[in-house]
């Protein structure tokens, strides 16, 4: 029990740490990803798509689950995180 909290912890950290760098740089990645789902990992952008389910799917395929998020890059979800990590498949909080 203690490793799945250890790993739900670490997952909350990586959201954590990408929704604080979306925020502080909102501006810059509206103006070139507006309405855009943008994948973030390590405080980088790895990839913009089109739909919330190709974010996931195409990040998937080079990135381990766990280790990004997916924000909506919209002014209307600015208080909103999306993301995809090993202990939360999908979720708005």
């Amino acid at each position: 029990m203690g490793e799945k909290k250890n790993l739900r912890a670490m997952a909350l950290e990586v959201c954590d740490k990408n929704f604080a760098f979306f925020s502080e740089h909102f501006d810059e990645l509206y103006r070139k990803y507006k309405d855009k789902y943008i994948a973030i990992k390590d405080g980088k952008v790895i990839g913009w798509y089109i739909t919330f389910d190709d974010a996931v799917t195409e990040t998937l395929k080079t990135e381990e689950k766990g280790s990004f998020s997916v924000q909506h890059c919209s002014r209307e979800e600015v208080d909103g995180i999306s993301f995809y990590n090993n202990n939360f498949q999908f979720g708005v909080v």
